[in-house]
């Protein structure tokens, strides 16, 4: 696994879409993709921790913008509201983005303050990668 078939995985994830779906759904479809991809338990191990990474970054971005702009690390000034989130909130929310594909996650990342196109990001992103058990279990049946 590397950073490329990372993004490649995230774009047939296509969070934006999966997220609507019921949980059970969710990771269901996340076992077929990852079975159509070809990917070991390792490889979706491996595809977690980059998920994390890349949302440790955005979150570290984001928190050093709004920390500078409004003197809060979770508070996002947005027109007349505020888009607050707790520290799980913000890792949800950070999560999210990542999920929602490279092009996404870059935008946000070069411009923080785009954090506040997401006020209903959903929980969590990085769920579907833990999901390699039972991908595991599924895969040891088919051999």
């Amino acid at each position: 696994m590397n950073k490329n078939i990372f993004w490649e995985l995230v774009k047939e994830l296509d969070w934006p879409n999966m997220c609507k779906l019921q949980t059970k759904k969710r990771y269901s479809l996340a076992q077929e993709i990852f079975k159509k991809m070809k990917l070991t338990n390792d490889d979706i191990i491996e595809a977690k921790h980059y998920a994390k990474a890349f949302r440790e970054i955005l979150q570290d971005k984001v928190k050093e913008y709004s920390l500078l702009k409004y003197g809060d690390k979770y508070a996002f000034p947005n027109n007349s509201e505020v888009l607050s989130v707790s520290d799980d909130g913000f890792w949800d929310l950070c999560a999210h983005i990542v999920g929602c594909g490279e092009k996404v996650y870059n935008k946000v990342l070069n411009n923080p303050k785009l954090i506040l196109k997401f006020p209903d990001y959903v929980e969590n992103f990085e769920y579907v990668f833990d999901t390699y058990t039972e991908y595991a279990k599924e895969t040891e049946k088919s051999n």
